[in-house]
């Protein structure tokens, strides 16, 4: 039968089907709605600071981790792309959000926002999937050796 860096061929097709549909997703999320936003509020783009381009790579290294979470979901290397994926992901929102304060020149005066604390909960999710990640990895390495045990009686 046909690996692919450990998995069957059938299965590792049937999750890439699913990578494919995660990382559009995840493009839209992270690459066309904040094109949408430097475009649409120029604004936006001048209280970051930080060109458009620069974002580019974070949602191409954000949507790569994506696509090898889901295809090696339950493996290390599908659990080790989960942690890379939120933390990139909290640092994305943490940059895009320029640490949760938003300056805007009305006039000659100078609107300023601080919405830190929502920006905390914007990270939340992803914060929340790194912890999952490293619980759900820590339980199946503690019982692989009763796994192996089965197995070895069934033998």
């Amino acid at each position: 039968m046909v690996e692919i860096l450990g998995l069957p061929l059938r299965t590792f097709l049937s999750r890439l089907g699913g990578a494919i549909v995660t990382g559009v997703i995840t493009l839209i999320i992270f690459l066309y709605v904040p094109q949408f936003l430097y475009s649409r509020i120029p604004a936006f783009g001048n209280s970051l600071g930080i060109p458009f381009t620069y974002f580019v790579y974070y949602a191409v290294f954000i949507t790569i981790l994506s696509g090898v979470s889901t295809v090696y979901r339950n493996h290390f290397l599908g659990d080790g792309a989960a942690i890379a994926n939120g933390l990139a992901q909290i640092a994305y929102i943490y940059l895009i959000t320029n640490g949760g304060l938003l300056s805007v020149a009305v006039g000659s005066a100078t609107l300023s926002v601080d919405y830190s604390t929502l920006l905390y909960l914007l990270m939340m999710p992803s914060a929340l999937g790194v912890v999952s990640t490293v619980i759900r990895m820590i339980s199946r390495s503690a019982m692989r050796p009763y796994i192996d045990r089965e197995e070895i009686k069934l033998h």
